[in-house]
């Protein structure tokens, strides 16, 4: 148990090779962390309305950054790399609401602790936040309240 723990609170050696036992446990942490931010969105959104696709995508997102870490590691020339691949793809798709936007780069970062093998700081990060995300919706933080004429 004692292992476990100390697994969950330190990050990999600075070159220290992946295993696949390391790279599977961040792609599957990151699915197990991303999974109640999706939920948590959809709870959140269910009188609006939300898409089906942008909900996987919330997860799909974290184990790709996931695995992006993992590849790049602390290699200076992987990064610049990837720099150039991303440069090439663009998202034609525009985002209607701030807070869905929130919700992806929430789940990017979730995806960059557990590639980078930090699974504390994405256990905690995934907690917290979650339950920042269902008080303000439970008590309706922000609402406007309009006089009536």
């Amino acid at each position: 148990m004692q292992e476990f723990l100390d697994l969950l609170k330190s990050g990999p050696a600075l070159n220290e090779p992946a295993t696949a036992l390391n790279i599977l446990l961040s792609l599957l942490g990151a699915v197990i962390l991303t999974l109640p931010i999706a939920l948590i969105y959809m709870k959140t959104r269910q009188n609006e309305g939300y898409q089906q696709s942008f909900v996987q995508t919330l997860i799909l997102i974290a184990i790709t950054v996931a695995a992006v870490m993992l590849i790049i590691g602390n290699n200076i020339a992987r990064a610049f790399g990837l720099i150039g691949a991303v440069a090439i793809i663009r998202f034609r798709t525009k985002v209607k609401d701030p807070k869905d936007t929130t919700f992806l780069f929430l789940c990017i970062a979730i995806g960059m602790a557990c590639g980078l093998r930090l699974y504390y700081i994405g256990i905690i990060t995934t907690v917290f936040i979650s339950c920042i995300l269902l008080l303000l919706w439970k008590i309706d933080f922000g609402k406007s309240k309009k006089k009536e004429d």
